[in-house]
């Protein structure tokens, strides 16, 4: 329900005055298709979701999961996260009226990771798929109380599963170890009294965007739950009033998209 309210509040302020691409995956289908029916009903201009993540499903299952989303939201352009995404946008820019090389992505914890992910190893991934990865690299990003390190400071369990405690793996993802100065330009933000996904992640990953001379804005907010979303008051009913100051955490919005707008008017 707290999705879909936030849906709702995004679509209320900025539909039909900038792209919106709602993300409908969850942990079962049903869920998946609850949200992508919802979505549909809003108006948005396309669905997007990733395969089921926590437990290594066969190719056939993920494509199930993918048609059934499809068949709830039928008249809405359903978008899988993969690394064709951005050259699919660029491919259609007419089709969604956006400046191809304007195209910025967010992730908020786990989703977090994904961008972050993508943002290391797209042309690694494009060269898989045969794109041209000139195409694949954002303008920039936004990291909201993302899960960056997949080792010792992240959720064993999804570690484990993830990565079937393979160490190579678990290094490959982390990260904060793999940034270098061809990094995208990164907002980034978390709570310290976030106990799912610690600060931490936050904090080694701005260290390795200084290191390497990427430009970041950061905004660490004393407090607030993992999840805070927009931070308003409809969201943030649920935590019955615990740390309700932190609704004024919803700045982040202004700060993510002014940092945004500085990149695509080429400020330094």
């Amino acid at each position: 329900e707290d999705r879909k309210k936030t849906l709702e509040a995004c679509m209320e302020v900025a539909k039909g005055k900038i792209v919106i691409i709602a993300h409908v995956a969850c942990n079962n289908t049903k869920d998946s298709q609850e949200l992508a029916a919802h979505a549909e009903s809003l108006g948005v201009d396309a669905i997007a979701s990733i395969p089921p993540i926590y437990f290594r499903l066969p190719e056939h299952a993920i494509a199930k999961y993918w048609n059934d989303i499809s068949a709830a939201a039928p008249n809405t352009d359903f978008i899988i996260y993969n690394n064709k995404d951005i050259n699919y946008l660029r491919e259609h820019q007419k089709d969604f009226d956006i400046t191809d090389d304007n195209i910025s992505l967010i992730g908020f914890s786990a989703g977090g990771h994904l961008v972050g992910s993508y943002s290391l190893y797209y042309k690694e991934l494009g060269e898989e798929l045969g794109l041209d990865v000139s195409n694949l690299k954002p303008l920039g990003i936004v990291l909201a109380y993302p899960v960056i390190n997949v080792g010792e400071f992240s959720h064993l369990e999804t570690r484990d599963i993830i990565t079937n405690k393979e160490k190579e793996l678990m290094d490959k993802l982390s990260i904060e170890k793999h940034v270098t100065n061809d990094y995208p330009p990164t907002y980034i933000f978390t709570t310290l009294t976030d106990i799912v996904v610690p600060p931490k992640n936050t904090f080694e990953m701005i260290e390795a965007l200084k290191r390497n001379n990427v430009k970041y804005l950061s905004h660490i907010f004393e407090v607030g739950h993992h999840g805070g979303s927009l931070y308003t008051r409809g969201v943030y009913h649920e935590f019955n009033n615990e740390h309700l100051e932190a609704i004024n955490n919803r700045v982040w919005v202004d700060e993510a998209s002014d940092f945004l707008f500085s990149l695509i008017k080429g400020e330094k």
